[in-house]
């Protein structure tokens, strides 16, 4: 691979974008890559190199001119809306650089991130393992005894706070490599059941939820006909409600982390019931990261977060981001909106690079078939 700040440009934001931290450093390392890659650009720019598909941009300015306004409108700490910011940003700047590679370039640079983000991934969860969370016991007094040990494993490692983190994160660079292994019509076995692994070690539901229906809308439901995606609609549907009503509603009366999310949604509605100013439901929310203040516990939902912190405006401009994904990758972007959606419905991810960077590789390689008749 030729160097060049352009594939210096592609390897900090794409390539780098896992290499991520939130417990051991003050500053997650893709913020520095970012702004590092930045010098590159503004190089680039210099030289007269400013040409970008614009398009690919509606909604940004718009959703990076909210976020700002939680810097004066709100209580939120700088940090915490600054994160989103940079998260939102990974997706211009990596596009710009991936338009300027060869194809030989961009497998280089999409191979490294797949094989740092695993190394990542599998050193977070052996860290967890190895240094479980011995302080557990206090909230899961509705927890059955023979699901305690579960949450020792749950806690924090050395990227995020919880497994559920590390879930979401492994969830989106699994799809992706899918979605790669047919690009490039190579197989990625090793890293599709290492990614696999670290998810179900997780013990995270939502993530398993996601891994099921995503694997099963992949290889099952993609591409075929109307007919069959209703028949097997149906039966898939038939076989979920046997298993709720046979196996998860008793479970469910045991398990505390199941429980507490039932808790979580009651303090949403109730949060809504209340007065607020048109002002914060629909531009500033109640702040970043500021859920728990009103709710009493944080809002482990990506959607509840988005609106309760953000404002309705907020939330409508991430589902518009969504449906551009879907758009503009001719439905490709669904092999990972799908397993994710269904994920963060228990969790949430505010600083996700690899989330954007994800799609601008997808749309940038949708948009040009570089050498290959695309999927």
């Amino acid at each position: 691979m030729k160097l060049s700040i352009y594939t210096i440009g592609a390897f900090l934001t794409v390539s780098l974008c896992s290499v991520n931290t939130h417990m051991l450093l003050p500053v997650p390392p893709p913020v520095v890559f970012l702004f590092l890659a930045l010098l590159f650009l503004f190089i680039g720019v210099l030289k007269g190199d400013t040409t970008l598909d614009r398009k690919a941009f509606v909604v940004f300015p718009l959703f990076l001119l909210l976020l700002v306004t939680q810097l004066f409108f709100t209580e939120a700490p700088i940090r915490r809306v600054i994160a989103p910011i940079i998260a939102l940003l990974f997706f211009p700047v990596s596009l710009y650089f991936l338009y300027r590679l060869t194809y030989s370039e961009l497998c280089r640079i999409v191979k490294i991130f797949i094989v740092l983000s695993v190394v990542v991934l599998t050193f977070e969860t052996i860290y967890r393992f190895a240094f479980p969370n011995l302080d557990y016991e206090s909230s899961l007094d509705n927890a059955s005894e023979s699901l305690r040990w579960i949450y020792m494993f749950k806690g924090p490692s050395l990227v995020y706070v919880d497994s559920n983190g590390t879930a979401l994160h492994a969830l989106i660079v699994l799809f992706f490599v899918f979605y790669w292994s047919l690009y490039t019509r190579k197989s990625f076995f090793i890293y599709k059941l290492f990614l696999i692994l670290i998810i179900i070690l997780t013990f995270s539901r939502a993530a398993w939820l996601g891994l099921i229906v995503g694997i099963f809308y992949f290889y099952l439901y993609r591409d075929r006909s109307f007919i069959f995606k209703l028949s097997v609609s149906l039966t898939v549907l038939f076989s979920i409600l046997l298993l709720i009503v046979f196996y998860v509603l008793p479970f469910m009366m045991k398990d505390a982390s199941l429980l507490s999310k039932f808790e979580i949604m009651g303090e949403i509605f109730q949060y809504f019931e209340m007065d607020q100013s048109f002002l914060q439901f629909v531009f500033t929310g109640v702040g970043v990261s500021m859920s728990v203040e009103v709710l009493g516990i944080y809002a482990h939902n990506y959607w509840a977060v988005w609106l309760i912190e953000a404002g309705f405006l907020a939330l409508l401009l991430q589902m518009s981001l969504w449906i551009l994904f879907y758009v503009y990758t001719k439905k490709k972007a669904m092999i990972i909106l799908l397993p994710f959606f269904l994920a963060t419905l228990s969790s949430n991810l505010t600083f996700a690079p690899v989330f954007y960077v994800a799609f601008a590789v997808m749309y940038y390689t949708v948009k040009e078939r570089k050498e290959r008749v695309l999927i």
